[in-house]
């Protein structure tokens, strides 16, 4: 809902819906219950810009869709932040089970759900880190 209204609003401002989604996730930036956020997100919305070239993607867009009457391309991006966004700060709270075996081996389990954010390898930074573990591959 919230891109079809940036769709809508960049249409009537005659702009790319993309000047308006940049308005993205800033560090020092605060979330409704009071954790200042870390965020690279313009860092990565500028590099897949770059990466993926999407300005000559849409060149490539805008050259199909004059050229057929019919079928028509479009491009759509949309920045999602996911984050524990309880508004009672209480709720706020993680837990995480850690076994230190007799062989120096630890294991830890959480409730976490790996979605793509990378939540098995920041687990794994952090107990490496409060254990003052040497990581080894």
């Amino acid at each position: 809902m919230i891109e079809s209204a940036i769709a809508m609003a960049a249409n009537d401002l005659g702009i790319d819906a993309m000047v308006i989604q940049k308005n993205l996730l800033k560090t020092g930036d605060e979330f409704l219950y009071g954790q200042l956020a870390i965020s690279e997100a313009s860092e990565c919305w500028d590099k897949a810009i770059t990466s993926f070239n999407l300005n000559g993607i849409k060149e490539d867009i805008a050259e199909f869709n004059v050229n057929n009457q019919v079928y028509k391309k479009g491009l759509a991006l949309m920045p999602v932040c996911f984050d524990i966004s309880f508004t009672n700060t209480m709720l706020n709270q993680a837990r995480a089970l850690v076994h230190v075996y007799t062989d120096g081996s630890e294991v830890a389990s959480t409730g976490a759900v790996k979605m793509g954010q990378g939540s098995n390898t920041k687990i794994l930074q952090v107990v490496a880190q409060s254990f003052s573990m040497i990581l080894q591959k």
